[in-house]
């Protein structure tokens, strides 16, 4: 089994994985918005899911934003909820996307993978 996450920070001018002297990023590299508006976390290493785990920060949980997550062997897919929007979060549109977007808007990611 592998074990890897990372923070995504949602910086107004995009998604950035976010790493620091408190916060790193394993297994992962890189994080973008699809054409569908979902956020993609793309592995470093291909190999099964065996679990996924997406959960909104503190910021985004005030903000009603909740989190899904869903994946294939190379990279994981995230969904937001806006629950006071009662509707799904299009973030390749700038008004979906400034609404969840903040200096401390951020997305706490893990996966567990079979050893590749």
């Amino acid at each position: 089994m592998s074990v890897g996450g990372c923070v995504i920070r949602l910086y107004t001018a995009g998604p950035e994985l976010h790493a620091n002297s408190t916060h790193t990023c394993v297994g992962v590299r890189s994080v973008d918005v699809t054409s569908m508006g979902r956020l993609r976390v793309r592995y470093t290493a291909a190999s099964d899911v065996v679990g996924l785990s997406a959960g909104a920060d503190e910021t985004l949980a005030g903000r009603g934003i909740q989190v899904g997550v869903d994946g294939t062997s190379s990279y994981a897919t995230m969904t937001l909820y806006d629950a006071k929007l009662e509707r799904r979060l299009n973030l390749s549109r700038t008004t979906d996307y400034r609404r969840a977007a903040g200096s401390s808007s951020n997305i706490w990611f893990g996966s567990v993978k079979a050893a590749s």
